[in-house]
């Protein structure tokens, strides 16, 4: 048997599609709730969900990347408020207006290519080195 020292946690679009702001929230104390039961010194990190790209808007399929952040402010806030820490990984793959950039999704939809998450690579080791330094902080908002 062993023991998780951290657990990373990522909604899809799908999951924030077709969910209330209060069933997320039930949703993440079952699996919080889950996991400290079996784990308790476990720290769970949640990750932020990634954006449609603009054609996706475009191509009326009922694309709301608004939606998509205010899930993920919701997921921000529960971490705030259970002492969890949350990690923007979507920033660096949107463009100015907050679409994923097309070059990085592979059906110009929401799929990212393989090849592109390179980055995460980078966001999570920035996380390591802040935690390692005791200077890691949520950030403010997801709503910019």
């Amino acid at each position: 048997y062993y023991e998780a020292k951290r657990v990373f946690i990522n909604f899809g679009l799908n999951d924030f599609g077709y969910i209330t702001d209060t069933k997320l929230v039930e949703c993440m104390d079952t699996i919080c709730n889950n996991i400290k039961e079996v784990s308790p010194e476990t720290e769970i990190v949640f990750l932020s969900c990634g954006f449609f790209t603009k054609s996706a808007r475009d191509q009326g399929k009922g694309v709301d990347n608004d939606r998509v952040r205010n899930k993920n402010e919701v997921v921000l806030n529960y971490c705030k408020e259970n002492g969890y820490d949350f990690i923007d990984v979507s920033w660096v793959y949107a463009d100015a207006n907050g679409y994923l950039k097309s070059e990085y999704s592979y059906d110009n939809y929401c799929h990212m290519k393989y090849d592109k998450y390179d980055f995460w690579e980078e966001i999570l080791m920035a996380y390591a080195a802040d935690k390692l330094l005791n200077q890691y902080e949520n950030i403010d908002t997801m709503l910019k």
